[in-house]
């Protein structure tokens, strides 16, 4: 009889733990299959999380009467676990301190908060920020923590708060049509076509006058260089600077000397017709992929026809310099990374060389007088050069900074520069380019000066 009530004891001892489990494991069940549905039924906009309303409250008594709520209703969890007294009273204090402030959200397609955090102040700028609590990604049951009162608050903003809701503002370059009135570089882009669904070619007109690396004397030269410029694209991207090659040929055209009241005894004036040329490439990607972005520059400029006596407006006896000729070879790496979301490193250097010549204008003489008197290859003056800077393309600002460093082999100089450019929205903006040259000798180059700088304004249409 004992052996039958204990077996039988046993018997409903297992059928009560089995259903007990059994139970548990549907409720378990349910609720994932609950949890599964009720996510299925909000439409899931994370594509759109950097764009939606965010903003942040400070308000130290908001903040408290907030974090009170949590308290009362004991909401609070840490790693999805309910937290200890000794963690809540710790977590408190910087509360109290004024130190927290909550982050908020709301969803894309209405009004209602879909996230709720507490969070230190320094963590706010943070990638992957920790929170003080587990936050609260479900409106309704953030309403129920705090009641309807001061969730409509928060959810109205009625309140001094902090807006942090990311603006959306970008720049694409346009391969129709492109104007960029800048006086030291214009361009008039007037004919664009592809071959394949894929590439471009744009034709333009373009402007230079002086030059961006600091070694050509540019600065105080007496051409501005016009020509026709070729641009090829592979294929097109949101850098209108990552083309696959350019390619410009024209002639330099006299022009005056601004900012200067005095001209040295001995100025520098253009003496010949030239044949001005600029190849640009990304051509090393050919060799390997990983040379992929070192843009090979080679610039120049070749005198092929002197001036006659009567090209020349001096009325009296008068010593002069010239540059003829002058030629450019220089290797360019882009996008080298990215510093602080700033801009991308760009690093250089190169070579150039330009002939000089000196002349004596008698009036009523047939020619000119070549005190230098030396052959062709004698003329020229070798300088070697480096450049770093940042560059960023889109965003609402465009802009670019890039330091210049070149010292003349022959002349024995030092010189220094920057190059900066600021644009906003790409459409205006301004350039302003700095030199200094040290340590050359004045009498004997008594056309360079020791000092540049040249602002421009720049209006720029795209489409």
């Amino acid at each position: 009889m004992a052996y039958n009530k204990l077996k039988f004891s046993f018997l409903i001892y297992l059928f009560l733990f089995t259903s007990i489990f059994a139970q548990s494991s549907t409720d378990s069940t349910d609720a994932k299959d609950l949890q599964v549905i009720f996510s299925n039924l909000e439409y899931n906009t994370i594509a759109y999380n950097d764009l939606k309303v965010k903003w942040v409250v400070s308000d130290p008594d908001l903040v408290r009467d907030v974090f009170n709520r949590f308290v009362v209703n004991d909401a609070l969890r840490l790693n999805g676990n309910r937290i200890t007294k000794q963690i809540l009273q710790k977590k408190a204090e910087e509360i109290f301190e004024g130190n927290v402030v909550l982050d908020l959200r709301k969803r894309y397609y209405d009004d209602e908060i879909e996230f709720f955090a507490f969070i230190t102040e320094e963590e706010l700028n943070n990638k992957d920020p920790k929170y003080l609590f587990d936050p609260v990604v479900d409106a309704y049951y953030l309403r129920e923590i705090i009641n309807g009162k001061l969730y409509s608050l928060l959810q109205n903003k009625e309140y001094y708060f902090q807006d942090i809701t990311k603006k959306s503002y970008d720049v694409k370059p346009g391969y129709y049509f492109d104007i960029n009135l800048n006086l030291t570089n214009p361009e008039l882009m007037f004919w664009a076509t592809t071959s394949d669904y894929r590439n471009k070619y744009l034709l333009s007109l373009i402007g230079e006058w002086g030059n961006n690396d600091i070694y050509l004397p540019g600065w105080y030269n007496s051409d501005y260089f016009g020509a026709v410029q070729l641009k090829y694209y592979d294929f097109l991207k949101s850098d209108p600077n990552d083309h696959t090659y350019k390619v410009a040929i024209g002639t330099g055209f006299k022009s005056g000397t601004p900012y200067i009241s005095v001209l040295p005894e001995s100025p520098l004036v253009k003496s010949s017709e030239n044949l001005f040329f600029n190849i640009n490439g990304d051509v090393f990607k050919n060799i390997h992929p990983s040379l992929s972005g070192y843009y090979l520059d080679f610039t120049g400029a070749l005198a092929f026809r002197d001036y006659e006596m009567k090209d020349f407006n001096f009325d009296d006896t008068t010593n002069f310099y010239s540059i003829p000729d002058f030629f450019s070879v220089s290797v360019t790496k882009r996008k080298i990374f990215n510093i602080f979301d700033f801009g991308n490193l760009l690093a250089g250097g190169g070579i150039s060389t330009h002939s000089e010549k000196y002349y004596r204008f008698i009036p009523g003489a047939n020619s000119l007088i070549d005190i230098y008197n030396k052959d062709f290859f004698d003329t020229f003056n070798h300088t070697i050069f480096a450049k770093v800077g940042v560059e960023k393309y889109g965003g609402l600002v465009q802009h670019h900074i890039i330091f210049n460093l070149g010292y003349g082999l022959n002349q024995e100089y030092f010189a220094f520069g920057i190059d900066m450019k600021m644009m906003l929205s790409d459409l205006i903006g301004l350039s302003v380019k700095y030199n200094s040259i040290s340590g050359y000798n004045e009498s004997r180059y008594p056309y360079r000066t020791d000092t540049q700088i040249i602002f421009s304004p720049i209006l720029r249409i795209n489409y």
